[in-house]
């Protein structure tokens, strides 16, 4: 599983470079002017009007500067942790019943026309009784070009909500695990919804760590997404949780 981890990792930094030049909103149609002013601005001269606010949900400057300066950084920095050291076997989980555990929620989604590669807060409670997996995701935020194709960092509303699944026994007895994720994002202009199932597992002697992923090719549990209302084999979906005990 340690492997198998590792290359989906991989795949998903590829993704992720990939979805980072998509997305965002088509420019504002071109109106063709003002007749009489080839220029395009207003009649008579003087200064042409300021265009319309994006309605994109725009964060404000302190927001997009702690979103490189903070969070950024501190989504690196769970990634690395949720998955150091060695894989838990599942004997070590028995005597420790439920478990909180806290980290980020990534999610890369897109088709021919728009893409998102949001991360949001995730808190998850873990049974290791054999009871399902409880917990959700939100404050997600991402990058995305307006409609003047500056970059923006974007507040995407909406939960995305983790549940059932379960602390399952491993082919190498490792302690895995695997739960569903549904919920809807909206960025002001476009909405994603997800449905899936992420599997994975532990890592650390006293399971310190969790790493799970879904994806729409089926590999690693499935990520089904739907776009402004259409779903269908055009869209991609990766979804991963990365967290650590407080």
């Amino acid at each position: 599983m340690r492997c198998v981890l590792a290359r989906s990792v991989t795949a998903i930094c590829i993704f992720r470079l990939a979805a980072a030049c998509g997305g965002g909103c088509p420019p504002w149609p071109d109106d063709g002017g003002v007749a009489g002013d080839p220029g395009g601005g207003v009649p008579g001269g003087g200064t042409p009007p300021d265009p319309p606010p994006s309605p994109l949900n725009i964060v404000t400057a302190a927001e997009r500067t702690a979103y490189y300066s903070t969070l950024l950084p501190t989504f690196s920095a769970v990634n690395m942790a949720a998955t150091s050291g060695d894989v838990t076997p599942l004997g070590a989980t028995v005597a420790m019943g439920s478990v909180t555990y806290e980290g980020y929620m990534q999610l890369i989604m897109g088709n021919a026309s728009v893409s998102a590669n949001v991360i949001g807060d995730a808190a998850l409670q873990v049974s290791f009784d054999g009871g399902p997996v409880i917990g959700s995701a939100d404050g997600f935020l991402g990058v995305t070009p307006d409609e003047a194709m500056v970059r923006q960092v974007v507040r995407y509303d909406g939960v995305i909500n983790i549940s059932g699944g379960q602390v399952t026994a491993g082919a190498d007895s490792s302690a895995d695990i695997n739960f569903q994720v549904d919920g809807t994002l909206n960025n002001g202009v476009n909405t994603f919804a997800v449905d899936g199932t992420l599997e994975g597992g532990f890592f650390g002697d006293e399971a310190e760590g969790l790493y799970a992923i879904g994806s729409y090719t089926g590999v690693h549990g499935s990520m089904d997404t739907t776009i402004d209302g259409v779903a269908g084999l055009g869209n991609i979906g990766i979804g991963t949780v990365s967290a650590v005990k407080p």
